[in-house]
C-alpha cells in the first residue's frame, strides 16, 4: 500500500469525545422547567409500552437551539397522562462556539439513538449511521439510566467495515527461517 491509499480521509479526522452529565428521573412538570442558560443538550423519555414493558426507553431527543423546557413541552400533553420519566443530559467541558456546541448535541443525539434504538424513534435505524459519526465518542455520566456508558461511532459505524469478517492475526508473518 503507497502512502496515498493510506490517507484516506477517516486518518484525517481527529477523535471527538462528546461527554453528557445526566440528571434524573425528572417528571414531565420539573423536566419543562428548564429554561436556564446552561438548559441544552440531550433527553431521554422513558415509560409504559405494551411490548417492552414499564419504564422502557421511549425516546431520545436533543434542544440544540430551545432550551429543554422548551422542547420537552413541544411533544404535547401525551407525556402528562401516565407516569413516565425524563433524564436531562448537558454537555460537559468548556463550551465551544455555538455551532459547534449544537453540532455536538446533534451528533451525540444520533449516535446515542443509532446504538440503542429507543422504541418510538423510528425515523432513525441503524444504516443511517454515516461516517461523519465513526470518529465520535460519547461518553455518558452519573444518571444515564440504561444507556450504555460509552458508545463509539467507531465500534456501531463504517469505520472498520473495509476488514473482513474471516481475516484474523497470524503468526506466519513471524516464522523464523529454518
Amino acid at each position: 500500500m503507497n502512502e496515498a491509499q493510506e490517507k484516506t480521509p477517516e486518518k484525517e479526522l481527529e477523535e471527538l469525545f462528546i461527554l453528557v452529565d445526566w440528571s434524573g428521573p425528572h417528571k414531565y412538570e420539573e423536566a419543562s422547567q428548564f429554561h436556564e442558560h446552561h438548559d441544552y443538550g440531550l433527553y431521554q423519555i422513558y415509560g409504559r409500552h405494551l411490548v417492552y414493558g414499564s419504564w422502557a426507553l421511549l425516546y431520545i431527543g436533543c434542544a440544540p437551539d430551545r432550551n429543554l423546557g422548551i422542547r420537552i413541552p413541544e411533544h404535547g400533553n401525551c407525556y402528562t397522562e401516565q407516569p413516565f420519566e425524563f433524564h436531562v443530559g448537558r454537555l460537559r467541558g468548556p463550551t465551544p462556539d455555538k455551532t459547534t456546541w449544537r453540532n455536538h448535541i446533534k451528533l451525540a443525539e444520533q449516535l446515542l439513538i443509532n446504538v440503542h434504538a429507543p422504541i418510538l424513534n423510528v425515523q432513525h435505524n441503524r444504516a443511517e449511521l454515516g461516517p461523519e459519526l465513526n470518529h465520535v465518542h460519547v461518553f455518558n455520566y452519573r444518571q444515564y439510566r440504561s444507556l450504555m456508558p460509552e458508545v463509539s461511532g467507531a465500534r456501531w459505524g463504517t469505520r472498520f467495515d473495509h476488514i473482513a469478517y474471516d481475516q484474523y492475526y497470524s503468526a506466519d508473518n513471524f516464522r523464523q527461517p529454518t
